[in-house]
């Protein structure tokens, strides 16, 4: 969604009088499309559970950078 939202700005920053203008209304669109998006996804489903299979790659703690450069998602990232 932000990358077609970026497309669509540049072209309707073409038509906009000044690019400062077009950068400040696309960036209060950006923020507003994307604190709502934002906290309709962490609202969980009514009934959901989450999974009871133990996956490597979910974690409830905080990792450490040391363990993240171990792990090929991270460069595939």
């Amino acid at each position: 969604m932000a990358t077609g939202m970026a497309i669509m700005g540049f072209g309707g920053g073409a038509t906009s009088s000044g690019v400062t203008e077009t950068f400040i209304v696309l960036g209060v669109l950006y923020f507003i499309s994307m604190t709502i998006g934002a906290l309709a996804i962490r609202i969980q489903p009514a009934g959901w559970t989450p999974p009871a299979t133990a996956n490597k790659m979910i974690t409830k703690n905080h990792g450490h950078i040391d363990q993240a450069l171990k792990t090929p998602q991270f460069y595939l990232l």
